[in-house]
């Protein structure tokens, strides 16, 4: 994917974080009627090929009944299940709801070995993506791993939203032929502003040795471009709503600043957008999340 391309998933999905819980779920739309999704990658290793089967109910709405077969060189693998339990809220997959799911054969670092993605639209009022990664080969076995992404999507796959499904999202952004994953921070959402007024740093992800490592700090010009949509945002809301109301945004700018390195000049504009005593409660819980999430460092 191009810089402009990998410019226009970040303008995308901070987009989202503007987007209140009712417009949220209307793009949350039902996948398609198939009960089986199918992706297959030839490299100079061999042919992998991964077959989705799952059942629908009667408003072809909700998905249950997930399984995943894969194949290399015709030969089947041993495939875990799909680790339902590891997902926040879900204790079986009897309670999942699940309003679209894709499966996805790609090389995500570069070594000839194709990995397979199983990516899931949950349904609920503010829920949510979550990505299965099978890789790692080995005597035949695959081992696999959660990326739960939140109310944002993982750049990778537009998750539920019609027509967005095979739009695959995913960039190399330092041509290193390793792929990343552009998505937003979740944790911020909802948690200095109500869910419609929220918004979120950037965040990147790499897949390397079967785990998901954060490396949005490797990524300046990504972060920036993603810290002037939210300044932007953040300008919006309070002009639109007063300064209590854009407090999500300014938590999220002040956040991406952190991620460039830029301490000084975020605590300033924080501090001048909400004076010592008017935000003062609003400015120690952000610098208590702050720390708790890694922006800031001990210390500091």
């Amino acid at each position: 994917m191009t810089q402009a391309a990998s410019k226009r998933v970040i303008a995308f999905l901070t987009s989202l974080a503007a987007l209140s819980p009712f417009a949220l779920g209307l793009l949350l739309t039902a996948a398609s009627a198939a009960n089986e999704k199918v992706d297959q990658v030839q490299t100079n290793k061999a042919m992998t090929r991964a077959s989705l089967t799952f059942t629908q109910d009667s408003e072809n709405r909700f998905l249950s009944a997930f399984k995943l077969q894969i194949t290399r060189n015709g030969k089947e693998m041993v495939t875990p299940l799909l680790p339902i339990k590891q997902l926040p809220g879900e204790s079986t997959e009897a309670d999942l709801r699940v309003n679209s799911a894709d499966v996805k054969v790609v090389d995500l670092d570069a070594d000839g070995e194709p990995e397979v993605i199983v990516d899931l639209a949950l349904a609920g009022a503010y829920c949510c993506s979550a990505s299965f990664i099978y890789g790692s080969e080995t005597a035949g076995q695959y081992q696999v791993l959660s990326q739960f992404w939140g109310n944002y999507t993982s750049g990778y796959w537009l998750a539920g939203i019609t027509g967005k499904e095979g739009d695959r999202r995913l960039s190399d952004l330092n041509g290193d032929r390793t792929l990343e994953f552009i998505s937003l921070d979740d944790r911020f959402r909802g948690e200095f502003s109500n869910y419609a007024a929220s918004a979120a740093p950037v965040r990147i992800w790499r897949y390397q040795a079967g785990k998901m490592l954060d490396v949005t700090r490797d990524f300046p010009q990504e972060v920036r471009q993603g810290a002037a949509a939210i300044w932007r945002q953040y300008q919006h809301i309070r002009q639109e709503n007063g300064a209590n109301f854009a407090q999500g945004a300014m938590a999220a700018y002040v956040g991406a600043k952190l991620l460039l390195g830029e301490e000084t000049d975020a605590m300033q504009r924080l501090n001048q957008a909400y004076p010592d005593q008017q935000g003062k409660a609003f400015k120690q819980k952000l610098r208590v999340f702050l720390h708790q999430t890694g922006y800031l460092k001990a210390g500091a």
